[in-house]
């Protein structure tokens, strides 16, 4: 297992990557999106088509906290609550600091609305005819119109958090994040203890929510190989090499569901002292701020052996299958 930390500046073959080149023309069950590559027809800025350059194949994750969101109406399900005005401005400004490429973009969120929302708003902040006074409905639609078959985004549950767990562990979970506003703390401290101690299978822990983001990694990891093979012998390996031979995909998620995987990197890097003090420099005690988050980049050396690369501002980690397995195995 080896782990470079640097300062400055899947699911086995039968998965067959996400991006197959001969979809179905119809559209695709949410969950079943990632057997298909969209393309799409929209106009794109000069800036960000010149920023595209052919290069080796590769994959990259794109993890994120959804922006600011509007205050729940009465009786209205925290599912529905979505983006502010602020907060669709905000995620669209995010975006363009990125250099995504909607072409070769999928976007997924938990089922609470606002993350896939956000995803939109930072994937499509460049492309004409959208806006950040758009709906949630008119962006989809919007892109809906520029799409042969299939949908831009899904949902997978794993992206998201619950307070409904263990009489103990809810009424912790909701003391730390909306009164004490140190969730992250308490994730990292005693989430995982505590589960334990009151036989809690479902809240969200530190260990579980560390160990959903690295299956996530390691199932786009196995994908690697099957994305190789089509950049290769596609007919349409132009149109892949025009745009970079990236394949990228967005994961809209909320607090505390992020942090715990890159604080497992940092521990097990720089050790404990160093990921309680990333904590303290979190401007939110509770997580990330809005649209926060890492990017993950799969491909492979110099020597032909696939590597992963994590990115947050000024932390750089290359990680190995290996650690993968072992944060996964560390699930308590």
């Amino acid at each position: 297992m080896t782990m470079k930390p640097k300062t400055g500046g899947h699911e086995a073959p039968n998965h067959k990557a996400e991006a197959h080149e001969e979809p179905k023309k119809q559209e695709a069950h949410p969950q079943e999106i990632e057997s298909h590559l969209f393309e799409m027809r929209m106009e794109y800025s000069k800036e960000a088509m010149e920023a595209i350059k052919p290069s080796e194949p590769s994959i990259r994750l794109e993890f994120f906290r959804h922006d600011d969101k509007l205050k729940a109406e009465p009786g209205q399900h925290d599912n529905q609550v979505r983006l502010n005005p602020k907060g669709r401005a905000h995620a669209r400004t995010a975006g363009k600091q990125t250099g995504l490429n909607p072409e070769m973009a999928i976007i997924y969120g938990s089922p609470r609305e606002r993350s896939v929302e956000t995803g939109y708003q930072r994937l499509f902040g460049e492309e004409s005819g959208t806006s950040a006074e758009m709906s949630l409905e008119e962006m989809i639609a919007k892109v809906n119109s520029n799409i042969k078959y299939g949908k831009k985004h899904g949902v997978k549950k794993n992206l998201d958090f619950t307070f409904e767990g263990s009489p103990a562990m809810s009424a912790a979970l909701k003391k730390h994040f909306g009164e004490t506003k140190d969730l992250t703390t308490f994730m990292f401290e005693e989430s995982d203890k505590m589960a334990q101690e009151n036989k809690d299978v479902n809240s969200n822990t530190f260990s579980r929510n560390a160990a959903n983001i690295a299956s996530i990694i390691k199932k786009y990891l196995h994908s690697l190989p099957r994305w190789e093979q089509i950049t290769k012998t596609s007919d349409k390996k132009e149109h892949y090499e025009h745009n970079g031979n990236q394949i990228q995909r967005l994961f809209g998620t909320h607090g505390s569901v992020l942090e715990p995987f890159l604080l497992r990197l940092i521990k097990h890097a720089e050790g404990e002292t160093a990921a309680r003090d990333f904590i303290k420099t979190m401007p939110d005690g509770n997580s990330f701020d809005f649209s926060e988050g890492y990017s993950i980049t799969i491909s492979r050396n110099n020597k032909g052996v696939p590597i992963i690369t994590v990115t947050h501002k000024n932390l750089n980690f290359e990680i190995t299958e290996d650690l993968l397995d072992r944060i996964i195995s560390e699930r308590k």
